[in-house]
């Protein structure tokens, strides 16, 4: 069964490619087209629904809350901001998976690239 997140995933790969074209032709026109600008935001929204779907499939573990409301990935450009959310959504969340989260926020000068763990 193909998860949500796959799906999200596989339509970004297909509107990556579509954003390309779309801005080599604006670029030899020399526009800027909405075209081009809605499906920059539509790539933009599908990796952000991922992620929530990668803080949902957490919340359903073990160490997760089972929360009625699944929490939204956590991302901040504010240190603190980010560790109120992670206490309050995943607080017995392992410190790997915690640590792989804290890499990937706009609040670090330099961030890793890291495959995420899958095996939640």
């Amino acid at each position: 069964m193909v998860s949500q997140v796959q799906t999200l995933l596989e339509g970004m790969g297909r509107g990556v490619t579509t954003v390309s074209a779309l801005y080599e032709r604006d670029v030899a026109r020399e526009d800027l087209s909405d075209e081009l600008v809605y499906a920059i935001l539509h790539v933009i929204t599908d990796g952000r629904n991922a992620l929530d779907g990668v803080a949902a499939a957490l919340d359903q573990q073990p160490y997760g809350k089972q929360q009625e409301r699944s929490p939204r990935f956590p991302l901040s450009s504010k240190v603190e901001d980010f560790d109120d959310a992670m206490a309050r959504d995943f607080p017995r969340l392992p410190s790997n998976v915690r640590a792989a989260m804290a890499r990937h926020q706009p609040s670090e000068p330099e961030k890793e690239s890291s495959a995420i763990c899958t095996t939640w």
